[in-house]
C-alpha cells in the first residue's frame, strides 16, 4: 500500500512538473501582469496607465483610462480571487503592430459583483520587459469556459 501512495505521488508529482510552462518568458510575462493587476485592484488607474506599454497609452488617453476603468471596477467591491485560466504567446495580434504578444487569461471573482473573465494582453518592449498592452473583462456567465 505504502508503494502505491508513493508510486501515486511521484506520478502526481512528474505532471505537474510537465505541466508548468517551458517558455522562459513565462514567468516574467505573469510577473509584469500581476504587478499591473495589483495597481488597478488598487484603484490606481492612473498608475496602471503610466506603467503600461507606449501602444496602450498612445491608444488610450489617461483621463478615458481612468474614467472608464474606475466606472467599470470601482463597483466590484474588490477582487475576492484571481485564477490563471491560460497564457497564449502570439506574434501576431489583429489590429496590433508586430511583436511578441501574450494573452493571459484569468478567472476573477469579486466581492460584490459576477465573476468575470479578465483578460491581459502584454507586449515585450524594445528593452525585453513586459507591458500591458491590452486590458478586457467579461461577464464569465456568460461564457462556457469557467473553471
Amino acid at each position: 500500500m505504502k508503494t502505491a501512495v508513493r508510486i501515486l505521488l511521484l506520478l502526481l508529482f512528474c505532471g505537474a512538473s510537465a505541466a508548468q510552462s517551458t517558455d522562459p518568458n513565462s514567468a516574467k510575462v505573469e510577473a509584469g501582469a500581476k504587478s499591473w493587476l495589483t495597481l488597478v485592484d488598487a484603484g490606481q488607474y492612473g498608475k496602471a496607465w503610466a506603467q503600461a506599454s507606449t501602444e496602450f497609452q498612445t491608444r488610450l488617453r489617461e483621463a478615458d483610462w481612468e474614467k472608464g476603468a474606475s466606472a467599470k471596477l470601482g463597483s466590484t467591491g474588490g477582487v475576492k480571487s484571481r485564477t490563471l485560466k491560460s497564457e497564449t504567446p502570439s506574434d501576431n495580434i489583429a489590429g496590433a503592430p508586430p511583436g511578441h504578444y501574450y494573452t493571459l487569461q484569468y478567472y476573477t471573482e469579486f466581492k460584490a459583483a459576477d465573476p468575470a473573465n479578465e483578460f491581459v494582453t502584454m507586449l515585450q518592449d524594445k528593452d525585453g520587459s513586459w507591458k500591458v498592452v491590452g486590458y478586457g473583462l467579461q461577464n464569465a456567465n456568460a461564457t462556457p469556459d469557467k473553471p
